[in-house]
């Protein structure tokens, strides 16, 4: 075991030492794969115990490079080599064995230089990892994707790992609590409900639930309304196999099918579009009579048509129906809950309902949940027959409706009146967006540093009033090509999406003020609009900074510089026998001091060259597949993983070799990277480590430029038509952050409290380092002639601009979602309510925001983790003001704690100083 030295740059006078022998009281001590850090776990059997509390010290040394030494730009020379030629795209392209495709979409010609372009384009590359040396292997059962994926499976396309919606998809039933969603203002689950035994979906709203250490979406889950059929399916629901949508964007289609149905494509079929912000939950059917329940009871009959004098009677008693009638409109209000909901049918419907009273209260004792099956009323409509082809569509209307609900009403006793949005829900009622929801964007024809871009929400919304046509496929479309329709959607906006909202020719997306609703991500507000558009600003992608650094720090910058040029990463990872996460971090290191080494200069050119060539050597080793612990091409999901290294540091080295895979079979293998988590982060830092060793060895960057594209297309790729990635795997483009969890499950069942991220600013740093990279790879084959070289140019330039609009959005949401400012800040719209104290959110969920991290509670931790790396992209990351509000809180929990400072973190703080301006803090 080694002792690790510090040097931090730009304060040479500031050396730390890391101790690998440390015990710490938390929990166990364990070491890392390189036998050289210390890796402390939480305390015995928590859930979350294969995150280790130093998994980023080996990236600590070059967190403060680019502040401190505020890096200035660098042009490498040219140099004359033949170039490959570019794979052409159409169905003679090379595939390989990996999974049989379709041939991509013919978008029309690639763009050339400065030309506009959209998000319906051509993949960045179509090659098979396997004909670029990469090992294909099959998942093994126990990390196989589930039945839910159904015909998409047989389809072999990419399959989602890290979408917002990934919980519906995961776990061994499906049909379990924790198969939910937060679509937004609605927790949806696909939980089959104990005694109601019925299929289809459960709409819970939520409320807001907070302290000084976290928020949090709750829900009372007998409170919700399910939307199911009387008829029979197959056990398994599952996904659409339509290709054509944009499955984990925006939207997510689901389906129930009969055997019926299966064996002869009519008979009893339901399916739903679960879409972001939408707040109607709907589901269609066909040849099947809709359910709609809830374990609550009414006193009131439920009005029919919006008329008062219209109500259904219903049947006394479980099972029980009263007389039918007519309607397209039901309302109903819940005396536990004090919810009223609308329920909206696609035509005028014959209905009934049963009402099965609840029970009398149950004390079980302070504090203790009553029983899964405390007996509870019941609620019930149902058409009398079933539906040919049509829609139901529901939606909360009021949560304080008679002023007895404590946790929605601003007083007891005091009832809300939503009359306005209860009318604003009707008249929006018959539109619906679909499960082709897809993201635009189209990049101005003037290519610019700084540069304004539309964001776009395409919701392909339809009329639910013209299913009866045939279905969806045939219902009448509503986005027009020109002028604003009579009737359009209407669906939730957040905070950082109305700030930006922009009306078109096509679209008024105006945003309302009435029906506005409190989330985890702020207040949310109805918008009227089928195609958002949204402004988002561009920012140019730099090695360097902007600022030079201050002519008396340079001679002690150069100092240092005569150690860490010399630099050596530890020799089992030069082998590639460790994990990804840990090497990316060296690796980036290592171009960090390569840079600064380039641009202060006082470090001799064959030292500079040598650390260059050890850089070189580093990154290829895991691309081309030499590595101890090589990667590989996961044909069932679709994507780039590890085999996993089982260290021993005796032989400095794994005890296991491909085939014998731990990453493919242990959640906890190399952080879950085998299960597609934190993959950004991993790959994010090998990107970076490219782009600069091919910065300055463009022949080397040409021979591997396909190879580091799979870890780009791997975590970022834009198209859906790449066969062999799915697009955008990290991104939630209505959130505007990515997710790092993957497929990981605990018990065989989803966290409960959704998809988690916890480092922002790594996210951020994996984007910039995109389009870094789309910028070196423009410079490899900027000024060639022939076809290959001029199309391998244009896609560097859209690769660069995908990674600037990664980048931009994932900064402007981190921002608004992870940077807390105090209450009534100017120019701040707080998110969370006052009694959240903390300046930052540690870990951001699905269904929760906390300061605490996976690796700890302890302040410093939280602040860390939302620093590092520091790069130029940091000056977009953090602003001036909430830099200066949690400084001082960071500080003082750092300085208090021997750990912080013994293990680097403390270097961040100095760099947050010179983000400031407070050099002196900063030295």
């Amino acid at each position: 075991m080694r002792s690790t030295e510090y040097t931090p740059l730009c304060a040479p006078k500031r050396v730390v030492k890391y101790d690998p022998l440390r015990t710490y009281t938390e929990g166990d001590a364990i070491l890392d794969n390189s036998g050289s850090t210390t890796v402390h776990l939480m305390p015995s059997g928590n859930k979350h115990s294969w995150k280790s509390n130093a998994v980023r010290v080996a990236a600590v040394t070059m967190l403060v490079l680019s502040t401190c030494a505020v890096l200035l730009s660098f042009q490498s020379p040219p140099t004359d080599v033949d170039v490959p030629v570019f794979p052409k795209r159409n169905d003679d392209t090379p595939k390989g064995p990996s999974r049989p495709v379709s041939p991509p979409k013919d978008n029309g010609p690639l763009p050339r230089q400065g030309a506009a372009w959209s998000s319906i384009a051509q993949p960045l590359s179509i090659l098979d990892p396997e004909s670029l040396g990469i090992i294909g292997i099959d998942r093994p059962e126990v990390s196989m994707p589930g039945l839910i994926f159904g015909e998409l499976l047989e389809k072999h396309v990419p399959l989602p790992t890290n979408s917002w919606c990934e919980n519906l998809f995961i776990g061994d039933s499906n049909t379990d609590t924790t198969n939910r969603v937060y679509q937004l203002p609605y927790v949806i689950d696909t939980e089959t409900h104990g005694n109601m035994s019925t299929q289809g979906v459960e709409t819970h709203p939520c409320h807001v639930q907070a302290n000084e250490k976290m928020v949090e979406m709750i829900y009372q889950a007998r409170n919700g309304i399910h939307l199911g059929a009387n008829e029979t399916f197959l056990p398994q629901h599952q996904v659409s196999a339509d290709t054509d949508l944009a499955l984990g964007r925006l939207s997510t289609v689901l389906e129930w099918k009969s055997q019926e149905y299966v064996d002869s494509q009519t008979g009893p079929f339901m399916k739903t579009a679960i879409v972001r912000g939408s707040p109607y939950t709907s589901m269609e059917y066909k040849d099947t009579t809709p359910k709609i329940l809830l374990q609550r009871t009414i006193t009131m009959a439920p009005v029919l048509d919006d008329n008062e004098n219209n109500t259904l009677i219903c049947g006394d008693g479980d099972g029980v129906f009263g007389e039918p009638k007519m309607a397209r409109e039901v309302r109903i209000h819940f005396d536990v809950s004090d919810f009223t909901y609308l329920i909206f049918f696609s035509e005028p419907t014959e209905i009934y309902c049963s009402n099965k009273p609840e029970p009398p209260a149950i004390f079980y004792g302070l504090g203790v949940p009553p029983p899964a099956n405390e007996p509870h009323g019941k609620f019930e409509i149902q058409t009398t027959q079933p539906m040919k082809v049509g829609m139901v569509r529901v939606a909360l209307a009021n949560n304080c409706t008679m002023g007895r609900n404590p946790e929605y009403c601003i007083a007891l006793g005091t009832a809300r009146d939503n009359s306005q949005y209860m009318e604003l829900l009707r008249d929006h009622s018959d539109v619906y967006p679909t499960g082709k929801a897809d993201v635009r964007f189209t990049f101005p024809v003037e290519s610019a540093e700084e540069e304004e871009l539309r964001l776009d929400f395409s919701w392909e919304p339809k009329l639910m009033s013209s299913l009866h046509n045939g279905g969806d496929d045939d219902a009448t479309s509503l986005t027009p090509m020109i002028g604003i329709p009579p009737v359009e959607l209407l669906m939730f906006a957040i905070p950082h999406q109305q700030e930006r909202m922009l009306p078109t020719g096509t679209s008024s997306n105006t945003v309302h003020q009435i029906g506005c609703t409190p989330t985890l991500h702020g207040s949310a507000c109805p918008v009227s609009g089928g195609h958002w558009s949204m402004l988002e600003h561009l920012h140019k992608v730099s090695f360097t900074a902007d600022r030079t650094s201050r002519p008396e720090m340079i001679e002690d910058i150069q100092s240092a510089l005569q150690t860490d040029i010399m630099y050596e990463i530890p020799g089992n990872y030069m082998r590639g026998a460790g994990d990804t996460y840990f090497s990316g971090k060296m690796l980036s290191k290592l171009a960090r001091i390569v840079l600064i080494a380039k641009e202060v200069g006082g470090v001799e050119p064959h030292q500079v060259n040598n650390a260059v060539d050890r850089l070189k050597a580093g990154v290829e080793i895991w691309l081309n597949g030499s590595a101890e612990s090589p990667l590989l091409y996961d044909k069932t999901w679709g994507g780039i993983v590890m085999c996993g290294c089982d260290y021993d540091s005796e032989i400095d080295g794994c005890l296991n070799k491909f085939p014998d895979c731990p990453a493919l079979t242990d959640q906890g293998s190399n952080f879950g990277a085998g299960f597609y988590n934190d993959h950004h982060f991993h790959f994010g830092y090998h990107i970076y480590a490219a782009a600069v060793a091919a910065k300055y060895d463009n022949n080397w960057g040409r021979k591997f430029h396909e190879r580091i594209l799979l870890l780009v297309r791997d975590i970022a790729n834009p198209s859906g038509t790449d066969p062999y990635f799915p697009a955008f795997r990290h991104k939630d483009w209505y959130l505007g952050f990515s997710w790092a969890s993957g497929v990981v499950t605990i018990g065989g069942k989803p966290y409960p409290n959704g998809r988690n991220e916890e480092s922002s600013s790594e996210s951020i740093s994996a984007y910039e380092a995109v389009a870094l990279y789309g910028e070196v790879a423009a410079e490899l084959y900027e000024g060639t002639a022939d076809e290959g070289s001029m199309a391998y140019y244009d896609n560097a330039l859209r690769l660069r601009d995908m990674g600037r609009l990664l980048l931009a959005t994932e900064v402007r949401s981190a921002k608004t979602y992870w940077h807390v400012q105090a209450p009534q800040t100017e120019g701040v719209s707080r998110i969370y309510p006052d009694v959240y104290k903390p300046k930052v959110v540690g870990m951001m969920w699905s269904m929760l925001a906390q300061e605490q991290t996976w690796f700890g509670n302890e302040v410093w931790k939280s602040y860390g983790i939302q620093m590092i790396p520091i790069t130029p992209a940091s000056e977009l990351r953090d602003d001036p003001k909430w830099m200066e509000e949690m400084l001082p809180l960071f500080q003082e929990s750092c300085f208090a704690d021997e750990d912080c400072i013994a293990q680097g973190w403390s270097l961040l703080i100095f760099a947050g100083h010179a983000e400031i301006g407070n050099w002196k803090g900063a030295w």
